[in-house]
């Protein structure tokens, strides 16, 4: 491995890096054998992170959301596009949670608990609400988070018992390599991507125009100015440059268009209007 590394340094500097980190993540799989999470471990690790990031998101005074039509209107939304889950079974209560913030916004913890800012209600169209609610579905569906509460357990455990005498040098320094690779590179850009094809095709099979992501992408680059990365950086981002998953909508909303053309397509913008209202008809904040 160190090999090919010095090898692909040679060629490339400024991709040799991220070679590095590809040969790293490529261990995850065989670490991973034989750890398995139960759905209860699951919920409580996704339970603790839900919690962590509302008690951030207070100190900053996003206070919840408590009851309202909003987030009743979300909830609808969440169990309407959940049917389009295959692995629905092992999430059969999802958590909608609301706050109070004015940035556009979802996030989803493993177990089946997902945030939503009061700024989503403020996009223009219904298709792009729950083409965030999908994505934030999809991440759940497709695996992503239960990944990482398995790599959360690997870390645990590797490190909660040193090997022992007669113990495989090559499954414990598989699990070193793998654990080197979620050190230095704990985000999965490609998780987005993935996420991103299925909420597309969730929205299509479901009638809405996912060309309101399109918009939505643009309006997020336009907000955070944010660019391409040099090569050698982009293993530190987070999420993928924004307008390339604006590409990536089209080009996805292409494709299921030669599968089977629609002309039905709808962003339902009028179906959001009934959430102009003033706070005050709702339930107060915590």
């Amino acid at each position: 491995m160190f090999q090919r590394m010095g090898e692909s340094f040679a060629r490339n500097p400024a991709t040799g890096f991220n070679d590095f980190l590809g040969e790293l993540a490529r261990m995850e799989e065989p670490a991973l054998r034989g750890v398995s999470v139960s759905v209860v471990e699951e919920r409580r690790a996704g339970l603790r992170a839900r919690t962590e990031y509302l008690s951030k998101a207070k100190q900053r005074g996003f206070q919840v959301v408590e009851g309202g039509i909003r987030v009743e209107y979300l909830r609808a939304l969440v169990d309407r596009l959940a049917t389009r889950m295959k692995h629905r079974d092992r999430y059969p209560k999802i958590d909608v949670c609301l706050i109070n913030a004015p940035i556009s916004d979802g996030q989803s913890f493993p177990g089946g608990f997902l945030v939503f800012t009061t700024a989503l209600l403020d996009e223009p169209d219904e298709a792009t609400v729950a083409g965030v609610v999908a994505h934030e579905l999809a991440h759940l569906d497709l695996g992503h988070l239960y990944g990482y509460v398995r790599r959360s357990k690997l870390a645990e455990t590797t490190y909660a018992r040193p090997p022992a005498w007669g113990d495989s040098f090559d499954r414990f320094f598989t699990q070193q390599a793998a654990l080197l690779g979620l050190l230095v590179n704990p985000f999965r850009p490609e998780h987005e991507t993935e996420a991103d094809c299925a909420a597309v095709t969730w929205l299509y099979e479901e009638g809405y125009d996912p060309r309101g992501l399109v918009g939505f992408f643009e309006r997020l680059h336009e907000r955070k100015n944010d660019q391409r990365d040099n090569p050698f950086f982009s293993f530190g981002r987070t999420h993928p440059y924004s307008l390339d998953r604006r590409d990536h909508v089209r080009a996805r909303l292409a494709q299921l268009q030669r599968w089977r053309r629609r002309d039905d397509l709808r962003l339902a913008a009028d179906d959001l209007h009934h959430f102009r209202i003033p706070e005050k008809q709702e339930a107060a904040p915590n």
